[in-house]
């Protein structure tokens, strides 16, 4: 199963209104992986989010495209630059789809800096994530985070022993 995890960013909600794409729909329609199963985060606009459901669906049928699995879900976060709050409901989503999924592709372009930042820090931990973001001409873009946070830390650890000895 190929997963596809993303915050609902307000440019994904203003393109839907005027039947465009941006990030989310980006993504799922033209990622080289066909995503089963698409989970989006929201703290705010939940009036809106049964049509962004429903947009993305029919978007995604139209290209032939899995579109049953697509669910907007409540993220309890105190503001969406608070990296507390934030980090807890990125690593319980990040964990549980990875453990579920085959792939887990985590969106990097919708959502605010805080949530993408914790997103890469949560997501790199996992062995079968990779992340993608959209461009401003509606291309996907694979991203490799170029950081090996084992390695730092081992390095970082190593030389705090070498300090104190």
């Amino acid at each position: 199963m190929h997963t596809l995890l993303t915050w609902l960013g307000t440019k994904d909600l203003e393109n839907m209104l005027v039947e465009a794409h941006a990030a989310i729909s980006t993504i799922a329609l033209k990622s080289t992986i066909s995503f089963d199963k698409i989970v989006i985060l929201s703290n705010k606009d939940e009036d809106k989010w049964n049509q962004f459901e429903r947009f993305l669906q029919k978007r995604m049928a139209i290209a032939n495209r899995p579109n049953q699995d697509i669910k907007v879900y409540k993220a309890h976060i105190d503001s969406p630059i608070d990296y507390q709050s934030i980090s807890k409901v990125a690593d319980q989503w990040i964990s549980k789809l990875s453990h579920e999924a085959d792939t887990l592709s985590i969106n990097l372009t919708s959502g605010t800096p805080t949530m993408t930042t914790l997103s890469v820090l949560i997501g790199k931990g996992k062995s079968n994530t990779r992340f993608l973001q959209s461009s401003p001409k509606n291309e996907v873009i694979e991203v490799e985070i170029p950081l090996d946070f084992a390695h730092a830390y081992v390095q970082s650890a190593s030389k705090g022993i070498a300090a104190k000895a």
